[in-house]
């Protein structure tokens, strides 16, 4: 059987994307017509949170991830994801993305801390730098570094807005993730719900 390329994620509902993609447009629309090129835009359908990103599995090795899901999401508690801020990321001194930043509330981080644990404890094939990489963002867009190094320094967009965005999590879903042009293709394989508060 075929490897999937597999990530772990909390998707959004329909309104919260829509409400994404307003704050996406009020970005692009601020960019000057000639630095358009530089970005590469998310889709709306494809805008979500990554709590894991573990790479090409096996069939058997996606069994053994949905068996650690399903012990230890209903475990936490749902709680809400909170956003305040559109920035270029990880670093804004060589930026990657345009993201939408979020507080990393205790219950998201005991949550993915508890998921770390089991998944290190696996017999995955994990890779534990990406496993322990994790900032509570959004990606908007992707930037072509190449042509953004082309930019003198003193010209590059700044990108920084204040937002406020609250999302109600309910659950964490197993995800494949097809690459095809001109962008992603996102399938969720599984469910897997918080406890109700």
């Amino acid at each position: 059987m075929k490897k999937k390329r597999i990530f772990v994620a909390i998707n959004f509902p329909e309104e919260i994307k829509n409400e994404i993609e307003i704050y996406k447009k009020e970005i692009q629309s601020s960019l000057s017509e000639e630095y358009q090129s530089v970005f590469k835009w998310v889709r709306e359908d494809n805008f979500h949170l990554t709590l894991f990103f573990l790479g090409y599995l096996e069939p058997r090795e996606i069994e053994i991830l949905k068996e650690i899901l399903a012990e230890t999401v209903p475990q936490h508690l749902t709680f809400n994801l909170v956003f305040d801020k559109i920035v270029l990321g990880p670093r804004p001194q060589k930026p990657r993305l345009i993201w939408i930043e979020g507080e990393e509330t205790k219950k998201l981080l005991k949550l993915r801390e508890s998921l770390k644990k089991k998944l290190l404890n696996s017999p995955l094939p994990i890779d534990r730098k990406e496993i322990e990489r994790f900032t509570s963002h959004i990606t908007l867009a992707r930037i072509r570094t190449w042509q953004w190094r082309y930019i003198p320094m003193e010209e590059r967009p700044e990108i920084e807005k204040e937002i406020e965005l609250r999302i109600p999590v309910r659950s964490i879903d197993l995800m494949e993730s097809r690459l095809k042009r001109p962008s992603p293709e996102y399938l969720k394989l599984d469910s897997f719900y918080l406890k109700k508060t």
